[in-house]
């Protein structure tokens, strides 16, 4: 064998890795906050979408962010809102960054810039927390647009 097929081989060795995957539970909360659970129920009745294993509480986060889904290779995911940013929303307001959060979660979902004519955003994806009077004005619109089995 030479250097190069050497170098190669050991360089591929390295950059793959051969740790296997952990079935380690990290995730911070080992359940739903109790401020977070209407939301779930919420969530499983408007979208008819079942949320599995995906824990949820309230804590510190960087500013400007409101709640923040962390997607688990081994399928446990978490949700982590802001304390402060939900102490001061709305109901309505909760209720977006809650689903927001959840799709993400749970099928997955993907942001979406887009902007209705009237310039509410297109989607509950939307990348940043929009106003109660385009929520309630369009909720019909939000929900419809995951809902499954429709």
């Amino acid at each position: 064998m030479n250097n190069s097929t050497y170098t190669c081989l050991l360089l591929t060795l390295l950059l793959s890795g051969c740790a296997k995957p952990t079935e380690e539970d990290t995730r911070q909360f080992k359940g739903i906050d109790g401020s977070l659970e209407p939301y779930y129920k919420l969530f499983e009745e408007r979208f008819n979408i079942k949320i599995r294993d995906v824990t949820a509480g309230l804590t510190d986060l960087p500013k400007g962010q409101a709640g923040i889904c962390y997607n688990n290779m081994n399928g446990r995911n978490e949700i982590k809102i802001d304390k402060k940013y939900f102490d001061n929303a709305s109901a309505a307001m909760r209720e977006v960054f809650m689903f927001h959060e959840l799709l993400h979660c749970t099928i997955n979902a993907n942001h979406n810039e887009n902007k209705l004519d009237d310039g509410c955003p297109d989607s509950i994806m939307f990348p940043s927390n929009f106003g109660d009077p385009c929520f309630v004005q369009h909720y019909s619109h939000y929900i419809g647009e995951f809902r499954q089995g429709r």
